[in-house]
Order: C-alpha cells, then sequence, then structure tokens
C-alpha cells in the first residue's frame, strides 16, 4: 500500500551490509513457504481491508482498500483498488495484476510511467529469496527511476488489531537513482488468505516513521 510519490531518494549503490541483509537474513536460504500466491492478495472485486495508522507517535485516520474493478493493465487482467484515508484528505488508486510471476502493482497518478509495474511479491514464495525492480518514474519535474531492492524474510506470527497470523515477511529498500539521499526502509507482512496485514515504512531502519494494521477485512467471492 506503499504510496510511491512519498518515497525518499537514495544512494546509488547500497551499503553492502544491507545488501546482505537482503539476500540472506531471515530464515533457511531457499526454504518453501507454504502459502500461494493467490492467497497473499485474495483479489475480488468487493473485498476490503481497513487499517489504523500511526504516524511516529501520533494516531492519523484510519484508512481503506477496496477493489472496485476489473480491469486490464498492457493487455493483461488486473484489477483496481481505491485507497483513501477515511477523512478524505488523501487517496490513491492502484491496478494490481497476479500470475504465476507474483504480484505486480502499478499508480495512477502520474507518478510511474503509465506502463511501468512494481513486483511487490515474487514467485516462487522461498525464505531468503530477493529481488530488485527498477520503475521509470516523474518527480519533480523530470524523469528518473526508483529502484526497489525486495527480499522474502520467511513466515513470521503477526499480532493487529484483526486477530494473530502467520504471515509473510518482506522487506524492502528503496532508492531514487537520479538522486544522493537517505535510504528509505519498508516491510510488510501478508496473511494467506488475508491480504497485506501489517506495514512499517521509515527513513531508518528502525522503521518508526509509519506503521498501518489491519483491523476488519472482508473478502467477496
Amino acid at each position: 500500500m506503499v504510496q510511491y510519490g512519498k518515497t525518499i531518494g537514495v544512494r546509488r549503490i547500497f551499503p553492502l551490509a544491507i545488501l546482505l541483509c537482503l539476500a540472506s537474513c531471515g530464515g533457511p536460504l531457499g526454504k518453501p513457504i507454504n502459502a500461494k500466491m493467490s492467497d497473499l492478495m485474495p483479489l475480488a472485486v468487493g473485498s476490503e481491508w481497513k487499517y489504523s495508522q500511526k504516524g511516529g507517535t501520533s494516531r492519523q485516520p484510519d484508512r481503506s482498500r477496496r477493489v472496485v474493478s476489473k480491469t486490464t493493465f498492457n493487455g493483461k487482467p488486473a484489477f483496481e483498488l481505491e485507497d483513501k484515508d477515511e477523512d478524505g484528505q488523501n487517496s490513491a488508486r492502484y491496478i494490481y495484476r497476479l500470475n504465476d510471476d507474483g504480484l505486480f502493482l502499478h499508480q495512477f497518478d502520474g507518478y510511474m510511467r503509465k506502463d511501468a509495474e512494481n513486483r511487490e511479491i515474487q514467485a516462487p514464495l522461498k525464505s531468503g529469496s530477493s529481488w530488485q525492480v527498477e520503475i521509470p518514474v516523474f518527480s519533480g519535474g523530470h524523469a528518473g527511476k526508483e529502484q526497489w531492492n525486495y527480499s522474502i524474510r520467511g513466515m513470521e506470527k503477526v499480532t493487529v488489531p484483526a486477530g494473530t497470523f502467520q504471515a509473510v515477511r518482506i522487506d524492502c529498500v528503496n532508492s531514487f537513482l537520479d538522486e544522493a539521499s537517505q535510504l528509505f526502509y519498508r516491510r510488510a507482512w501478508y496473511a494467506p488468505k488475508v491480504g497485506m496485514i501489517k506495514l512499517l515504512m521509515g527513513n531508518s531502519p528502525e522503521l518508526k516513521d509509519s506503521t498501518m494494521e489491519l483491523k476488519s477485512y472482508k473478502l467477496a467471492n
């Protein structure tokens, strides 16, 4: 549920320790995860997820995400999702596409190039597996590229307001390749047959800048 336009630029060359962690931290390397890709993001028109939000220690309006329609992207079947705060101040629309290769996301709003996708989850699901995505974007009036370095850390027990779940943890370090700035970190947990249950984001590995936790969900058939 990351909003791409709000990410922060980072250096082109990642520190060696970060790359090693992305490749090897969190569970035996290559151990298969007993979960279907389609279960980690159950996509059906009418499905809805509601989240509590905190910015640092400050409570923010709850946020909801809803599958509003079927669509196509680059000629392939996909789903359109609406993502918004309950107070109506912040909203975004996404296209999600799911297949045997993983879960792919495109954001409307002109930030990502119109044919660009971010692979948020890669198949097959294995602890310790990692992948890198470069996305053409538009920011500050000029074109550039974002780089996303993902790693699957394995299954973890996670408690959120909606309950306690076994969930796949996926870590990410984001960079804006055309600028030298600080790193941006993201950590998400996906529970089978539920969807994303928790998201942490921040400008440091402590991930204290933003927290979202699942409060309730409704899955359509």
